[in-house]
C-alpha cells in the first residue's frame, strides 16, 4: 500500500497543490468520460478521493462508484470535466522500521512545514523523502533522499540511528544553557551541516546561521532577528540579499561545538558574544558575514587560550595558597596531638605525689583514712575533667577541617585535567590522614586511660569508704614496695 501510494504521487506529481506534514491533496480536473485513464487510488484510511461535478452533488468514493451514478455505459458521452481532489494523509502513512518518516514533493514544501514537523524519537534520525526532487542531503541528524534512493534503501534498512556522542552533545547544550533549552535537533545548527560539508542549498545554510544565532543571542525579536550584547550592542538580521557561505556554515558548526562546554560554556558564550559585537555593525544581515566569520572564529580562539593561561595562573597562585592552609592545619592537628601528650604525662606524674604516698604511711588510722578520701576524691574528679577535655578535644581538630573545607570550596576554580587532583577530600587523604591518624589514636588511649584510673580511684574510695576491703590497698602497697 506504501509503495502505491509513493508511485501514484510521482506518476502524477505535477497534480500536488497541497503539502504540508501531515496532508498531501492532488487535483485533477479530467472528462467524466476519461476517469478511467487514471489509476485512481482506492479509499481507505490513508487516501480519500472526492468529486465534484456540477449537477452532483459534492462525493467521497471511489470512481467506479462515482461513474455509477451515470449509468454503467452512459459516462462514455459525458465529456464535462469533474474535479477530483486526492487527498493522503501523511500522518497514517508508516515504515515500521522508521521513526521519524515524512514525505513532500520537494525540499522547499519541507522547510515550509518545518513548524509542524514532531519528532517521534529524538535519538532518531529524521528521515525525508523528496518524490518530486532528485536531492540527497545527509546530516548527523537529519538524512533527505529522492524515492529511488529510498527504495534502494528499504531492501535492507535506513541507518537511522544518531552518533551517541552527538546526542550527549545536544543533551549538555541544553543542560548548560537552560534558557535556551531546544525543543528538537531541528533547532540545533548541526542538524543542517552536511556530513559532507556540501550544503549546497540556501535554505540549508540559512538555517544553519538561524538556529546558531537564537541559541547565542541575549534577545530574540522574531525568527530572523536577535538582539547581541557585548562591547556594544548590535541586532542582527539572518536574512540577506546573498546566500551564506559554506565557509561560514563550516566555521558555525566548529563555534557550536566550541560553546558546548558544561564547565565553561557560559564563559565561552561571554567571549563569543563580545567578539562579534567587536566585528559586526550594530545594525548587521548574514551578508556582512563571509569576510568576518573567519576571524571572529580566530579571535574567539585565540582570546579563549589567552584566558585559559590567565585563569591557570590564577590556579596556580591559589593552589600554592591551598596547600599552605593544609599544612598550617596538619601542623595544629600536630600540636593537639603534642597536648594530649602533656596531659597524659600530667596525669601519670600527678599518681606519684608524695601527699598520695605519704598517706599510705598509716592507711588504716582513721585520721588519714579520711584525708585519703578527699584526696582520691579529687583525682576522681581531676581525671573526669580530664577526660571531659579530652572528650571534646576532638572538636577543635574538627572545627579545623570543617574551616579547611570550606575554604577548599571557595578555591577557584580552572576547568582543566589537574583540576580534580586538589579536591579537599585528596588533600585530606594526601597531607592530613597520617597526622589525623596519630591523633585519633593518641586520643583514644588517653581516654581509655582516663577510664580505668576513674574506675580505679572510685573502687579504691569505695571500698576504703563504705566497705572497708583491705586487699586494694595491700596490692597498691605492694606495687609501691610499701
Amino acid at each position: 500500500m506504501q509503495n502505491q501510494i509513493l508511485n501514484f504521487i510521482e506518476k502524477y506529481s505535477d497534480k500536488v497543490v497541497t503539502d504540508v506534514a501531515r496532508r498531501m491533496t492532488l487535483r485533477f480536473i479530467v472528462p467524466v468520460n476519461e476517469l478511467f485513464s487514471i489509476e485512481f487510488m482506492k479509499n481507505s484510511e490513508i487516501v480519500t478521493n472526492s468529486f465534484r461535478y456540477d449537477s452532483v452533488d459534492p462525493f467521497e468514493g471511489n470512481v467506479e462508484e462515482f461513474i455509477a451514478l451515470f449509468g454503467s455505459d452512459d459516462y462514455k458521452a459525458v465529456s464535462n470535466t469533474v474535479n477530483v481532489n486526492v487527498t493522503i494523509k501523511k500522518d497514517k502513512l508508516k515504515f515500521d522500521q522508521i521513526d521519524n518518516f515524512y514525505f513532500f514533493l520537494d525540499h522547499i514544501n519541507f522547510f515550509s512545514s518545518l513548524t509542524d514537523i514532531n519528532l517521534n524519537n529524538n535519538s532518531k534520525k529524521l528521515i525525508v523523502l523528496l518524490i518530486g526532487e532528485n536531492l540527497e542531503f545527509e546530516s548527523k541528524f537529519i538524512h533527505m533522499l529522492a524515492l529511488d534512493q529510498f527504495s534502494k534503501y528499504l531492501t535492507s534498512r535506513i541507518n537511522d540511528d544518531i552518533d551517541e556522542e552527538e546526542t550527549n552533545n545536544l543533551e549538555e547544550l541544553n543542560s548548560t544553557f537552560k534558557n535556551k533549552k531546544l525543543n528538537s535537533y531541528l533547532e540545533y545548527p548541526i542538524s543542517w551541516i552536511s556530513k559532507t560539508n556540501n550544503t549546497s542549498l540556501p535554505l540549508f545554510k540559512h538555517k544553519v546561521l538561524q538556529t546558531f544565532f537564537s541559541i547565542i543571542s541575549n534577545t530574540i525579536i522574531s525568527e530572523n532577528t536577535f538582539i547581541i550584547r557585548g562591547y556594544k550592542t548590535i541586532q542582527f538580521n539572518s536574512l540577506g540579499q546573498g546566500e551564506v557561505s559554506e565557509e561560514v556554515c563550516t566555521d558555525i558548526g566548529e563555534l557550536m561545538k566550541f560553546i558546548i562546554d558544561k564547565q565553561r560554556g557560559h564563559d565561552k558564550l561571554l567571549l563569543l558574544r563580545n567578539t562579534l559585537t567587536l566585528y559586526l555593525d550594530s545594525d548587521e544581515n548574514s551578508d556582512g558575514l563571509g569576510n568576518k566569520f573567519s576571524e571572529i572564529k580566530k579571535n574567539v580562539e585565540f582570546n579563549f587560550n589567552a584566558y585559559v593561561q590567565d585563569k591557570i595562573k590564577i590556579f596556580l597562585d591559589q593552589k600554592n595558597q591551598l596547600l599552605q592552609e593544609f599544612i598550617s592545619t596538619t601542623k595544629k592537628i600536630e600540636s593537639l596531638t603534642n597536648d594530649l601528650i602533656n596531659q597524659v604525662r600530667t596525669v601519670l606524674l600527678s599518681l606519684l605525689g608524695t601527699i598520695f604516698i605519704g598517706l599510705l604511711k598509716d592507711i588504716n588510722s582513721s585520721e588519714s583514712s579520711g584525708i585519703l578520701n578527699l584526696v582520691m576524691l579529687s583525682y576522681i574528679f581531676f581525671f573526669i575533667i580530664q577526660f571531659i577535655i579530652v572528650w571534646y578535644h576532638n572538636k577543635q581538630q574538627d572545627a579545623l577541617l570543617d574551616s579547611l573545607k570550606e575554604y577548599t570550596k571557595e578555591f577557584g576554580k580552572v576547568e582543566t585535567d589537574i583540576e580534580s587532583n586538589y579536591s579537599y577530600d585528596k588533600l585530606k587523604k594526601r597531607y592530613l590522614k597520617k597526622s589525623i591518624d596519630i591523633y585519633d589514636t593518641y586520643r583514644r588511649w588517653t581516654m581509655l586511660l582516663l577510664v580505668l584510673l576513674i574506675a580505679l580511684f572510685a573502687f579504691l574510695y569505695i571500698s576504703n569508704r563504705f566497705i572497708n576491703i583491705s586487699l586494694p590497698k595491700d596490692i597498691i602497697k605492694f606495687i609501691i614496695g610499701y
